[in-house]
């Protein structure tokens, strides 16, 4: 099973949940209420805001869904001739209802799917070899999106496809196994298509589109947060001097906002809009989010004033509202951050270098102090 539309919570659904373990001590009621959004995703009351629906009238999504169907009907075509097009139409929002398909042609995964029609299933049926990451797997499986109906227990069918997920891509490139957040990414697929389909983008995100992200080290979340960092100070000079002031650099909030894509920040209706850009204009996206984000939040001297020092800018990073992440608000200035991919990639190459020089002396002083 898998979330193709928000349509199947449409309706506000009200479940009555029961606390099963009779040993566990008494916090309140033993039943209470919960509430799920359009989505799945449970919620309290305060929280309400938090999960809106966008607000674009029907025929609008009539007419997108129509033109996404034309245009995933001639994809070659479109992508060779009509780029630009689909560039565009990524940015307002791909429907939900053509989503899953529109998610796994703009990545390329199915071109993958063609060529290896087998390969998922035979991954999924190799023996567990008891090796760390099935154990790591096992562990992360309750912790993924924890109140989202498709993931709310062991037995879900949410569960189930995150396993096999997960365990499939951990044999399918055995350089980077398992990370934890891979976790919350397989899943944001396993919310929009089938777990096939969600293995295969799992692979071009891994791979091609966060290259060393998940593997041992993390080397290139650690790169992209020096660039972020220079991003700051190029777009957000204010902002990068308050943060280095106060001694925090990006890495204390890009590892979590950039190896989830955002699925754990960002209201889901906003991290849908993400995902659809980033498929088709890449890593560059993330910065402009993150760009966005930060003006949003510390824009202002006011704004500044009022957050000083390390803990309490930490926190606020962990604290956004939907005032700083409603797509309506934030994506029409995220796009007025001209980031373009040279400009990442000459900064990337830079960065990079410098860590690798700055990791060499750190082994370097290391095998001196132990010789």
């Amino acid at each position: 099973m898998f979330l193709q539309t928000p349509t199947q919570f449409r309706s506000v659904k009200k479940t009555m949940a029961t606390d099963k373990d009779a040993g566990q001590e008494e916090t309140g009621e033993r039943e209470k209420q919960r509430v799920t959004d359009h989505f799945g995703f449970e919620y309290k009351e305060e929280e309400q805001e938090f999960h809106y629906l966008p607000s674009v009238r029907p025929e609008v999504i009539w007419t997108r869904e129509e033109k996404w169907r034309t245009m995933l009907d001639q994809w070659d075509d479109h992508m060779d001739r009509k780029a630009k097009k689909i560039k565009e139409r990524c940015r307002k929002g791909i429907p939900s209802s053509v989503r899953s398909k529109a998610w796994v042609y703009l990545c390329g995964a199915h071109r993958l799917k063609e060529q290896q029609p087998n390969r998922f299933e035979e991954l999924i049926r190799l023996p567990d070899d008891h090796s760390t990451y099935i154990t790591d797997i096992e562990k992360d499986l309750a912790r993924t999106f924890p109140h989202h109906e498709l993931f709310i227990d062991k037995a879900s069918q949410g569960q189930q496809d995150l396993r096999k997920v997960l365990k499939a891509f951990a044999h399918h490139n055995v350089d980077i196994g398992y990370c934890q957040a891979m976790a919350p990414v397989a899943a944001t697929l396993l919310l929009v298509m089938p777990a096939e389909d969600a293995f295969w983008c799992l692979v071009q995100i891994c791979e091609r589109y966060l290259p060393n992200y998940y593997s041992s080290g993390l080397l290139g979340v650690q790169v992209d947060a020096r660039v972020l960092d220079c991003l700051i100070m190029k777009y957000l000079p204010d902002v990068g001097r308050h943060l280095k002031l106060h001694k925090v650099d990006a890495l204390l909030f890009c590892v979590e906002w950039f190896m989830s894509i955002f699925s754990r920040t960002l209201p889901w209706s906003c991290v849908l809009r993400v995902w659809d850009i980033f498929f088709f204009e890449g890593v560059k996206v993330l910065f402009r989010v993150a760009l966005g984000v930060l003006k949003l939040i510390l824009g202002s001297k006011k704004q500044r004033l009022k957050y000083e020092g390390f803990y309490t800018i930490n926190q606020r990073f962990r604290n956004l509202t939907v005032k700083e992440t409603h797509e309506d608000i934030l994506f029409p200035l995220m796009f007025d951050f001209s980031v373009s991919a040279r400009e990442l990639e000459k900064e990337y190459i830079a960065q990079d270098k410098l860590l690798r020089a700055e990791e060499s002396e750190k082994h370097r002083q290391k095998f001196k102090q132990t010789h």
